[in-house]
């Protein structure tokens, strides 16, 4: 006969085994349903420092540029290339192409020579000194600056390979404008202008007229900047029938080099701005005449011998002739 206790004890074996039996169960239907034995929900597991990251690493961005990154959170995602901000160089030289793409090649050298102050070393910008030197034609510069591309090395990338071509196929030099030597200046002189550019701002009260010019020296000439004088002359249209220069006591004006100091020793070209302002009148004043702005003719003279000479309208040329030579020191 069986006990009460016999019977407790084979109660709590037949549950043990029930129980049994069923984890087995739950471990053959998991193996069944995973057969690499892979758990249902992955598990961080921490990161050694012995181990890799498995983060895709990108160049390093210019800390004056680069927008702050954002922080990682354990992807492989990248962040997208519309995040990365163009370097200062690349704004500079932009800057640099953006006006010479509007044909203004001095102030394209005044604004590459801002960013050579910045970067001096920089083939980039080196670069676009040869290609702004090869469209105004100045062949031999052009060529001097992809030779100081080349010299760069592995340092200049794919400008390298730019630079090698043009070494090696040479420059075709643009036609000469007319009466202008292959130089792009008047035979025989030692100066002479280049690239004039005029921006003309008409309002009610006042016009305003301001001048940029490059003035470039013979390859080769050692120019003593004291003796340059360089003049720029305004002229108006009074009443509309008479052609006068500006009156100075109506009329602001003003110059500046854009180059400094202005001593044709870097790259032979130097760029002057000069500005024509008429003053508004006063309150309540009304002028006797009627002025407006007609145009300009600006003069290079060299040891006050004149070099070059330009005029816009043409024609102030036949009213106002320029003197050959200087019997004295004209003031810049």
């Amino acid at each position: 006969m069986t006990t009460s206790s016999q019977k407790t004890a084979i109660i709590a074996a037949s549950v043990l085994s029930a129980l049994a039996f069923f984890q087995l169960v739950v471990v053959v239907i998991v193996l069944v349903r995973h057969p690499n034995g892979t758990p249902m929900a992955s598990v961080a597991m921490p990161h050694s420092d012995a181990t890799p990251a498995l983060v895709k690493k990108r160049p390093p961005l210019s800390l004056a540029s680069a927008s702050p990154m954002p922080e990682n959170n354990g992807t492989l995602e990248e962040i997208p290339e519309a995040t990365i901000a163009p370097s200062e160089i690349d704004i500079l030289v932009k800057r640099a192409t953006d006006i010479r793409a509007k044909g203004d090649m001095s102030g394209t050298l005044a604004s590459l020579r801002d960013a050579q102050k910045l970067y001096p070393d920089n083939p980039k910008i080196v670069a676009e000194f040869a290609t702004t030197y090869e469209q105004m034609g100045l062949v031999d510069k052009a060529l001097a600056q992809w030779k100081r591309v080349m010299d760069f090395g592995e340092k200049a990338g794919d400008l390298y390979g730019v630079a090698a071509e043009k070494m090696h196929a040479g420059i075709t030099p643009k036609e000469p404008s007319s009466g202008r030597d292959e130089e792009g200046l008047q035979p025989g002189s030692t100066l002479g202008f280049t690239d004039v550019q005029k921006n003309y701002d008409g309002t009610v009260d006042a016009e305003k007229v301001s001048l940029r010019m490059g003035i470039k020296a013979r390859p080769g000439a050692a120019i003593t900047a004291s003796d340059v004088n360089i003049q720029a002359m305004f002229y108006d249209l009074v009443d509309n029938k008479d052609v006068q220069p500006t009156d100075p006591h109506a009329t602001r004006v003003t110059s500046e080099w854009l180059t400094v100091p202005a001593d044709w020793k870097e790259d032979g070209v130097e760029v002057l701005k000069v500005r024509y302002e008429q003053k508004p009148p006063a309150p309540g004043e009304k002028s006797a005449t009627e002025r407006k702005y007609l145009g300009y003719i600006i003069r290079v003279y060299y040891e006050n011998e004149l070099q070059d000479v330009m005029a816009d309208p043409v024609r102030l040329l036949q009213n106002f002739p320029p003197p050959l030579s200087l019997q004295k020191e004209i003031p810049q």
